[in-house]
């Protein structure tokens, strides 16, 4: 397993929300990324682009149901989205959040390892290396399009 410890400045999102039960984020998050994938054209003028081109990031961004980026609870809140530049105008329909500066532990995987890699990360890594989860779990897409390849970002210290 891939593991980095790594340091992201603050960056905006801007995507489709939801909130739901936690345990049943498999129910309602897909619907975000399929409304937020249809609707792209819609933000393509202020996503964040790398100097190749390609998308700064696609973001599964995470948070409570009180926007202070803590883990989720019973419920959470989803955003599904792109990486875009700052204070970038948000068009109806669509919601910006601007993640908090934190060093995180990522942790690269796809869609069938994702518990597994979940769990491990928090019972055992964390553990191991005597760190706490300091905020919602974040999902980084690097190749767009393709939803089996994530890495996963568990915040460790807000900065």
């Amino acid at each position: 397993m891939n593991l980095q410890h790594i340091v992201k400045e603050a960056f905006e999102v801007i995507g489709i929300e939801g909130t739901g039960d936690s345990s049943e984020g498999y129910l309602w998050v897909p619907p975000l990324w399929k409304e937020a994938n249809d609707k792209f054209n819609e933000i393509s003028d202020v996503v964040k682009l790398e100097a190749d081109g390609r998308l700064a990031g696609v973001w599964g961004a995470m948070s409570d149901i009180d926007y202070n980026f803590k883990p989720w609870d019973i419920r959470g809140k989803y955003l599904a989205g792109c990486e875009v530049t700052e204070g970038a105008a948000v068009p109806e329909g669509w919601v910006k959040w601007k993640v908090p500066s934190f060093r995180y532990v990522t942790a690269e995987c796809n869609s069938l390892e994702y518990g597994k890699v979940f769990q491990y990360i928090l019972k055992e890594y964390f553990m191991e290396k005597g760190l706490t989860l300091a905020g919602a779990v974040h999902e980084y897409y690097p190749e767009p399009g393709n939803t089996e390849k994530l890495c996963l970002y568990f915040p460790i210290e807000k900065l």
